[in-house]
């Protein structure tokens, strides 16, 4: 019989029987293709299929070894990439606590999972992510951290396509409320929300809870702190520091880990702009139009979080909610930002109430010491460093001298200490105001930190610096403090 292919070949070959007849014909004048599952109809993909978000382009494949969804864009990074990320996290927030031993990791939460297996987008949750529970009714949003760390480090991730629209509804609803000042009661109630610090620039809120867990077998009390709340901006890698409060004066040695769990992610801005979008398009739909996805979404589907453990039993089975990106060592971690630090290495000051860590406090490098911050209606909240108030006044007078010396608010009594950051006339602290020079050498530094002046112009404060040529840099007692000419 004669054997016709579908495809037009070179020549025509003849065959008795189909059982001699071969399946394929070598070297076809055609080219085979491969198709790819929509990511949006992932749960019907097989094991080891390929898949694509044909939005955004990002491909995955169905691993069949674990179930887990992997992006090869997720996982090809390298190790400089990410402690370059983690350099410039550390040297904007200079109180986070980076541990000399144990382990760094970096995973991604799966968002499709934790949202009952669905894509999360923005537009059609009404602004909120609350992750599902297991079979248990447990919640699986969840992570463990060193028993010393105050925080961790957070990013949440949106699709390639959405980071247009996320930042031009972002702007929006910044300029529309952050200056208002009129008598419309809902925008007055939106305007409020700008008093709160780091509301502006985030478009995100995460509230999550802290667990203190002590060790096993130990009868120590096990610490909760709920509804913790912090703000963030899609798309940034920020550092989640813990509110002073959380773990304080707790024993941390006798603690095995602390436990973190997001409850909640809020997109407050991006919802309530897409809303606005939808009742006046003739004034917000030209914009938007401008910055819209092709598909009208806005897709959430990671949550980066990158932390600190002891043991790296601690990143404990991994459920499938979970895709872990790397772990190293911390001795690889402090190498690499110690190249960083030397980089950048030269005369800067730290302001910090904590030691900051050695890869940020070098050579050159001074540190001074925050004592405690103002709030507007309340007393002077104590930050918990290692010096007080009281350690000034020892070194302003030691008690061996008997000479009168004490704290005063009023600037005109100058055989007292002015604690300056405080309104001398209504004795409140000083909320607004940044760097004023009031004429005769005396001035407030920033509304947060205590500048403690004397009677000649000149701001002292606890810290030391470090010096070169000690083959370390750990801090000393606080005898040696240094004197600095007061100005702005």
């Amino acid at each position: 019989m004669r054997c016709l292919p579908r495809y037009q070949a070179k020549e025509i070959t003849e065959f008795d029987s189909l059982e001699t007849a071969p399946n394929f014909i070598a070297k076809p004048n055609m080219r085979f293709g491969a198709t790819y599952l929509d990511m949006q109809y992932r749960d019907y993909s097989a094991s080891g299929e390929l898949l694509v978000d044909k939005v955004s382009g990002e491909h995955f494949i169905h691993r069949k070894e674990d179930g887990r969804f992997i992006s090869f864009d997720r996982h090809y990074r390298y190790a400089y990439e990410l402690m370059t990320e983690l350099n410039i996290v550390l040297a904007n927030t200079t109180d986070f606590i980076v541990p000399d031993t144990g382990f760094y990791f970096n995973f991604d939460f799966d968002m499709f999972l934790l949202n009952d297996h669905k894509r999360f987008d923005i537009f059609s949750n009404e602004g909120t992510f609350s992750p599902v529970l297991d079979e248990d009714e447990n919640p699986i949003m969840i992570f463990r951290i060193s028993k010393y760390a105050n925080g961790f480090i957070l990013r949440v991730v949106p699709r390639d396509s959405d980071r247009a629209i996320i930042e031009y509804l972002t702007a929006c609803y910044n300029e529309r409320y952050s200056d208002y000042s009129g008598d419309d009661p809902i925008m007055i109630e939106h305007n409020k929300r700008f008093s709160v610090e780091g509301f502006y620039n985030s478009n995100c809120i995460v509230t999550y809870k802290v667990r203190g867990v002590p060790k096993n077998g130990s009868t120590y009390l096990e610490y909760t702190y709920d509804a913790v709340v912090d703000y963030c901006r899609i798309n940034e890698t920020i550092a989640i520091k813990f509110p002073n409060n959380i773990l304080y004066g707790v024993d941390r040695s006798k603690l095995g880990y602390i436990e973190v769990e997001i409850v909640s992610l809020n997109f407050l801005k991006l919802s309530h702009m897409r809303n606005l979008v939808r009742q006046y398009p003739d004034v917000f739909m030209p914009g938007y139009q401008l910055y819209q996805s092709p598909d009208n979404l806005a897709i959430i589907p990671y949550v980066n979080v990158i932390g600190f453990t002891d043991v790296p039993e601690q990143i404990y089975e991994l459920p499938i909610t979970k895709n872990l990106l790397t772990v190293l060592d911390m001795d690889y971690v402090i190498r690499a930002l110690n190249r960083y630090a030397k980089i950048k290495q030269g005369a800067a000051v730290i302001v910090s109430e904590y030691r900051p860590p050695s890869t940020t406090w070098t050579i050159n490098t001074e540190w001074k010491e925050i004592l405690c911050r103002f709030h507007e209606g309340s007393e002077i909240e104590d930050l918990g460093g290692k010096d007080t108030k009281d350690d000034i006044e020892e070194f302003l007078n030691p008690k061996r001298n008997k000479r009168k010396t004490y704290w005063t608010i009023n600037r005109e009594d100058f055989d007292g200490i002015w604690l300056d950051g405080w309104d001398p006339t209504s004795g409140e602290p000083i909320i607004d105001a940044y760097p004023i020079d009031f004429g005769d050498g005396r001035y407030l530094v920033d509304r947060y930190i205590a500048a403690l002046t004397t009677s000649d112009g000149k701001a002292i404060f606890i810290g030391d610096e470090y010096e070169e040529g000690t083959g370390d840099d750990t801090n000393t007692d606080s005898d040696e403090n240094e004197e600095i000419t007061g100005g702005n």
